[in-house]
């Protein structure tokens, strides 16, 4: 205990100078009905597996269309132009952001047989000066724009907005008007994807020769939310919003309600979704389990739009019942609150091992993570998108309404019939006897 307390102060105090911000490994958290004992992994060297070596934003030069010579992949061959995927909303956290939001512009790139091209404005929650850059980074002249068409929903179908209730909002359609501008775009930045994620193409559209004369569209402001994220039909949502059109409400499970968007979104993130190494790296790190595993969710700070906040103690229901089922599986608890882990010392029953991140931003208020570490916005993102993947790795799952659930559930789809939505009204959320149950036959289905 004695060499593990020196082991952390020395921790500690590296974090505080150093004048590059360390990547800490995960530690792995077991609980006995005494205490907590912090056992850390082996801590992420300084190299080219750790977001800050691995620096990915460009140089703050401007890039001239002209000035560029490259090889064509043929990736606009057949293909009616170019969507440049550049916003979500001005509340969108890296959940939202980048499985909800990205996402469903992707669906939207297939329907209208365009090439997606992901590059995000500097101007969201997850946008990070210091690591996505302030300056233009690609400058660029567009012979031909295009335009999407607006559709009003109607009857069943009717999108009021969502704040003024008595206008009626849209949703994109189909590209209607192209013509030829030569517009000038200037980039910011590395476009924030890139920092997490491998890009959709190489090279990105404008710079291959298979699509300069292909239309460039980015969706207007309000095609994108409320249209995308509330009013599409196709779109995939993270939970019931309040102002969706009656037609795409649910109509008896909720369940059954989320079956069509999780098979949309799960075949979106299969096909583009591609994390950079480093990221990759910190997901094996922080849930290397090859054994059985639960991931829960528990989000307790901000939680809008409809949704409420469960006790702990029903998560502790489903911890236990899984524990016993299991005979000893581990449990990953991803959370944005710091204070619960005393609890679950104190209360929880049979817990042979806990796995969280470690040394990471939580928040002890009501406040959401993002709204609270302003100023370490990368941090909080790579923070997020490894609490997804590392959730996603586990055998069941247990949540509640959120972008995070919905992402996690995306890379997992086997997880839609293996988990347990704890906002889910009662009579439709599965017992602490059922789950027990349910756990117990998957480990045994083998033995029998």
């Amino acid at each position: 205990m004695r060499k593990n307390k020196v082991q952390q102060w020395v921790m500690t105090c590296a974090m505080f100078t150093s004048l590059t911000l360390l990547v800490l490994s995960n530690v792995f958290l077991s609980i006995s009905p005494d205490l907590i004992s912090f056992v850390p992994t082996r801590a992420v060297p300084l190299n080219e597996d750790t977001p800050d070596a691995l620096n990915e934003t460009p140089s703050n030069s401007s890039i001239l269309l002209s000035e560029t010579n490259h090889a064509s992949s043929g990736i606009c061959n057949g293909k009616k132009g170019i969507l440049l995927i550049r916003r979500g909303d001005g509340e969108s956290a890296v959940g939202t952001l980048f499985f909800s939001y990205i996402v469903n512009h992707l669906i939207y790139a297939e329907q209208n047989d365009l090439v997606p091209w992901i590059h995000l404005d500097p101007s969201f929650p997850c946008y990070d000066e210091s690591v996505h850059g302030n300056e233009t980074t690609l400058h660029f002249v567009w012979p031909i724009k295009a335009q999407e068409s607006r559709i009003v929903g109607k009857g069943e179908m009717e999108c009021l907005n969502w704040r003024k209730k008595k206008i009626k909002s849209h949703y994109p359609g189909p590209v209607v008007s192209k013509r030829r501008e030569n517009e000038t775009f200037a980039l910011i930045g590395n476009g924030i994807w890139q920092s997490y994620f491998e890009p959709l193409s190489e090279p990105v559209p404008i710079h291959d020769p298979s699509c300069s004369d292909k239309p460039l569209l980015f969706l207007q402001k309000r095609s994108v939310f409320p249209g995308l994220h509330v009013c599409a039909p196709w779109a995939v949502r993270s939970w019931p919003f309040p102002r969706i059109p009656k037609a795409v409400r649910p109509q008896a499970s909720i369940r059954d309600w989320y079956s069509p968007m999780r098979k949309r979104g799960a075949a979106i993130v299969a096909k583009y979704y591609r994390p950079r190494p480093w990221l990759k790296a910190l997901v094996e790190k922080t849930n290397p389990t090859k054994d059985k595993c639960l991931s829960m969710h528990i989000r307790l700070t901000d939680k809008a739009d409809g949704r409420t906040k469960p006790p702990l103690t029903v998560f502790q229901l489903y911890a236990e019942a899984y524990a016993e089922a299991s005979s000893g599986g581990s449990i990953y608890i991803a959370t944005d609150d710091g204070t619960i882990f005393e609890r679950i010392r104190k209360e929880w029953k049979g817990i042979k091992e806990i796995i969280t991140q470690q040394n990471i931003l939580r928040s002890s208020g009501k406040a959401a993570i993002f709204r609270t570490f302003t100023n370490e916005t990368h941090r909080t993102n790579y923070e997020g998108l490894v609490d997804i993947y590392a959730m996603s790795r586990c055998d069941f799952f247990v949540h509640g309404f959120s972008a995070m659930a919905e992402a996690t559930i995306f890379i997992n789809p086997a997880l839609h019939n293996r988990s347990v939505n704890i906002d889910f009204v009662e009579e439709e959320r599965m017992t602490g006897l059922s789950f027990e149950k349910m756990v117990r036959e998957f480990y045994h289905k083998d033995t029998k």
